[in-house]
């Protein structure tokens, strides 16, 4: 089985020996390619977003979230055709299989119920490869060409201080670089988000989100002027009354994102 073909795996668990167990169980499997193993569910969802994932293993309970709000943040675009639930009690088998789980664990998992389990898994996934072989009997592609492309990020989990806070992405009104991480501003509230602005950029709108240097991306709809310096460099004024940088050469995309926008925004 070539590289291309093998179902590429995800493992989110904050259990340090459950985790080693699936990734040696995984590794086992010639059918699977286990391409994130995530301590975390703010790992998990960027995980999620960053590439297109087959199969899911994840605790119902995590450290800094809950395992199906850390779903529900990824958006269902990033959901995977294959997901199991792990838990150290029955709590959560209910969500799971509503959520169309193939299975939920009972912690701590035995070897036989994980070998099962991940047969099940590659059941359903050889169907659904085959069911899309049959739609496009010509398509190259053995995989889930079939899949719907992946959207764009709605919420995103930053921190604030010693908490976690989901931050609605239609609230942000600019973002800043701030060393390994990007800062989002809210208003008068600010959040770090562990996340080159690169990174961040590629999971955002372009209709609604425009890079306007290297380091700041501003929400489009929050632009209230555009001045041009002594320098002749421009400065953008946001209705927060921010004022950000825009590089000379991204001045005539800039405008032209803006012209772009919905009337209904243009007028907020």
């Amino acid at each position: 089985m070539s590289e291309r073909e093998r179902w590429k795996v995800v493992v989110v668990l904050d259990d340090e020996a459950t985790r080693r167990q699936l990734r040696r169980r995984i590794a086992a499997q010639p059918a699977f390619q286990l391409v994130a193993d995530c301590a975390s569910g703010v790992d998990g969802i960027r995980a999620l977003r960053n590439q297109r994932i087959d199969f899911l293993v994840s605790g119902a309970r995590l450290a800094d979230l809950d395992g199906f709000e850390m779903l529900e943040i990824a958006g269902r675009e990033a959901l995977p055709a294959a997901i199991v639930i792990v838990s150290a009690s029955e709590d959560g088998a209910a969500r799971a299989f509503e959520l169309g789980a193939v299975d939920f664990l009972r912690m701590p998992v035995d070897a036989e119920s994980l070998s099962r389990s991940l047969e099940r898994v590659a059941e359903r996934l050889e169907a659904r490869r085959e069911r899309g072989r049959s739609a496009d009997p010509g398509g190259a592609d053995p995989g889930l060409a079939s899949r719907p492309r992946r959207g764009f990020a709605r919420r995103l989990v930053a921190r604030s201080g010693d908490r976690w806070v989901v931050v609605p992405v239609d609230t942000v009104s600019w973002i800043e670089s701030d060393g390994n991480y990007v800062r989002l501003h809210c208003g008068e509230q600010s959040y770090r988000l562990r996340s080159s602005i690169g990174e961040l950029e590629r999971q955002l709108d372009p209709e609604s989100f425009f890079r306007v240097h290297r380091s700041t991306i501003v929400r489009l709809d929050q632009v209230g002027e555009l001045a041009l310096t002594e320098r002749g460099d421009y400065r953008v004024q946001l209705r927060d009354g921010s004022e950000v940088d825009l590089t000379r050469a991204r001045r005539e995309a800039f405008v032209a994102a803006l012209e772009g926008l919905p009337e209904s925004a243009e007028s907020a």
